[in-house]
């Protein structure tokens, strides 16, 4: 008894030429896009974590190295440029006459 072959595809390519090179770019250029998207938002995502805590706040005057008053809790005020900001302090340069905009 002769057994039938199973049909062959319509469409039979080796592997290596299953894909049109170009295609193939292009969808390698469209997963390194999408990643590099991600990455994009997730920088994005942290620093607007960042910058909405008070700690974030003054790190980023610190950085423009804007004219900053603070209020202290004991009803001082103090002017100047923001330093060094740490988990408990903030140092300001009162120095400098950072109110002369």
């Amino acid at each position: 008894m002769v057994q039938p072959r199973d049909p062959e595809p319509e469409h039979h390519y080796p592997p290596d030429m299953s894909v049109d090179p170009l295609d193939r770019l292009a969808a390698e250029a469209g997963v390194d896009e999408a990643v590099r998207r991600l990455g994009h938002q997730a920088w994005l995502r942290r620093r607007a974590e960042e910058s909405a805590s008070l700690s974030g706040l003054l790190a980023d005057l610190a950085e423009r190295q804007d004219p900053v008053e603070l209020l202290l809790v004991g009803g001082g005020r103090r002017h100047g440029r923001i330093e060094t900001v740490g988990s408990d302090l903030v140092a300001c340069d009162s120095t400098t006459d950072a109110w002369r905009w």
